[in-house]
């Protein structure tokens, strides 16, 4: 169930209206699975806190912030609401997707105020990211979606960021068929509400340029025209006729898929900043382990991220990166792209953390036994791999000397060696 701009909720009294909901619920339906979710623009943390693993009152919110952030980023529009996330849009998109909220508790440019509460201790799920939704279509002057502010490239790789990320993804309808109708703000009032609705509407887009006069605002579609509701219908006969759909729903499904195989429960790992290039440049996110997020990148503006779930150690591997697709990366332009190999280097640095744990995972070494080598050798990788072998083919144990058999002159001596002991060797074979 979700509840709607909770936020606009004005309750003073000790118990608010908002908590002892939730605990109502869930004390009425105990032992049932019950999903509460919120839309609060307040990014009120403590409605999101977990006992035991479990929420205590709230399951989830929808991430406005991770939205606005991924919004100006992907069209560069800076006016309403995004003119908050328009100074630094990938580390706003950064912060949301490592911690939660983009705006915890600092100043917001639109209030003049703070907004929001610490959330980097939540869990990914607490959260629920979307690149779409029917607040921010409809809220529009003409409806319009993505698929038709960005280009076919930038739409698809925003859908992996979406799906592939820790958090709890959300499609609007006709999203996962790049769908290219409207959706516009409709109502079904009459009368004088219906006026009413039609001229307020106009008057919250005066302060947009593109809507500064009054003819330019009267042409903003009548909320009350029974044609505004009926061209926000989608039009399935013509997305299922359309190729491009065809094909945007096939990568839906397969991004669905990796999902369902690497979003383990005990892989529920967040993003989190591992190393930063914000100097008009990028963020690079991942999970510890991940070459791009140890490294980074100094030739891209980047926003690196790794599906939960899967192995950051086997990402180290140069020929498993090369065959695997587990690691994207997002620039400031939103190309998604592979990262480049990186071969390892030659010098073991062991206070790199992750260089040793490769070594040592792909030498099969203890601790123990890489130290008291590069002690004795010195840090040359080649020279240690060598050393690694030398003790492996040491550690095997000798075959026992087994005195050589009589030999018997007969008939079978003298026959040729592919035609004897055929019958004796036939169990080695295999199909």
């Amino acid at each position: 169930m979700r509840f709607d701009a909770v936020h606009a909720l004005k309750d003073d009294s000790e118990r608010h209206f908002l908590i002892e909901l939730a605990e109502t619920v869930r004390n009425k339906l105990s032992g049932q699975n019950v999903h509460l979710m919120l839309e609060n623009e307040a990014n009120q943390v403590h409605v999101l806190e977990r006992s035991q693993g479990r929420a205590k009152y709230y399951d989830a919110q929808w991430d406005d912030d991770f939205h606005n952030a991924l919004h100006v980023l992907l069209t560069g529009e800076d006016e309403g609401y995004y003119r908050a996330f328009a100074d630094k849009p990938l580390e706003h998109l950064a912060r949301s997707l490592t911690e939660g909220f983009a705006y915890q508790g600092e100043v917001f440019p639109l209030h003049g105020k703070p907004r929001g509460e610490p959330s980097a201790h939540l869990p990914p799920e607490a959260t629920i990211v979307f690149a779409q939704n029917h607040d921010q279509i409809g809220n529009r002057a003409f409806g319009e979606r993505l698929s038709k502010l960005v280009s076919p490239e930038k739409l698809s790789q925003t859908l992996a960021l979406v799906l592939l990320s820790p958090h709890i993804p959300l499609l609007f309808m006709g999203e996962e068929a790049a769908a290219d109708t409207p959706f516009l703000f409709f109502a079904d009032w009459g009368g004088e509400a219906a006026e009413l609705t039609r001229e307020g509407r106009r008057k919250e887009f005066a302060h947009f340029k593109a809507f500064s006069t009054p003819e330019m605002r009267a042409r903003i579609p009548d909320p009350c025209d029974e044609k505004t509701f009926q061209a926000s219908k989608l039009d399935w006969t013509r997305i299922d006729r359309t190729p491009a759909s065809t094909e945007f729903r096939v990568l839906t499904v397969q991004l669905l898929k990796i999902r369902r195989e690497k979003n383990r429960a005990a892989d529920q790992a967040r993003f989190r900043f591992v190393s930063t290039k914000v100097a008009g440049r990028g963020c690079t996110l991942g999970r510890p382990g991940c070459p791009l997020a140890d490294r980074g990148d100094d030739k891209a503006e980047l926003c690196a991220f790794v599906p939960p779930g899967c192995g950051a150690e086997d990402l180290q591997h140069e020929e498993e990166r090369n065959q695997r697709r587990d690691c994207y990366v997002m620039d400031r332009s939103c190309r998604m792209r592979r990262p480049k190999p990186q071969p390892i280097r030659n010098k073991l640095d062991l206070t790199d953390r992750a260089q040793v744990r490769l070594v040592k995972k792909r030498l099969r070494l203890s601790d123990a036994e890489l130290t008291s080598i590069v002690g004795r050798i010195g840090n040359s990788i080649s020279a240690i791999s060598k050393e690694a072998a030398l003790q492996r083919a040491s550690a095997l144990p000798k075959p026992a000397k087994v005195p050589p058999a009589p030999v018997i002159a007969s008939a079978a001596a003298s026959e040729p060696a592919t035609d004897r002991g055929r019958g004796d060797r036939a169990d080695i074979l295999t199909d």
